[in-house]
């Protein structure tokens, strides 16, 4: 059995991951979702998933990771997977998804500038950004990659 296409996501924030998944759930049943704190392990993921990815979505701003002993890990930033994805050919759009605006610029522009398609939207009124901006940056992504290569896209789900 083949692997099920995924959107791929770097987000550290519980219910803005709860919120994301539940859209995606309920829109795009036939897609798997994969949620990332670390961007290293996002990156890992990439490398061995590229083919299979629709959408990637990146957060810049990662809280810190309390351990058990009570240190704190950094995880690092959106950044680091913009950085990365820059040097690979590009695969699938990218929606940028940060209150740090210069971040996230940054990010768009070093992706844009190595051909990567790429949505900025800057979250606000706490969750409202999900459904109103960032949910229709993903789907229009979907859409786009449905109508490009119908062969290889499982049927759409009706609400597209």
């Amino acid at each position: 059995m083949t692997a099920p296409l995924e959107i791929v996501i770097l987000e550290d924030n519980l219910e803005r991951r709860t919120a994301m998944a539940a859209r995606l759930s309920d829109r795009f049943p036939q897609f798997a979702l994969n949620f990332f704190h670390f961007p290293a392990e996002m990156i890992s993921h990439l490398r061995r998933c590229s083919e299979r990815t629709l959408v990637i979505a990146l957060d810049h701003d990662l809280d810190l990771v309390p351990n058990p002993d009570g240190s704190l890990t950094d995880p690092g930033t959106g950044m680091d997977v913009a950085a990365w994805l820059s040097t690979q050919t590009p695969f699938c759009p990218v929606v940028i998804h940060s209150t740090n605006i210069p971040a996230a610029k940054e990010m768009a522009s070093r992706l844009r500038k190595a051909g990567w398609t790429t949505k900025r939207i800057t979250p606000y009124d706490d969750l409202e950004w999900i459904d109103a901006e960032w949910m229709t940056a993903v789907r229009q992504f979907l859409l786009d990659h449905a109508v490009a290569a119908p062969e290889h896209t499982p049927a759409m789900s009706p609400i597209l």
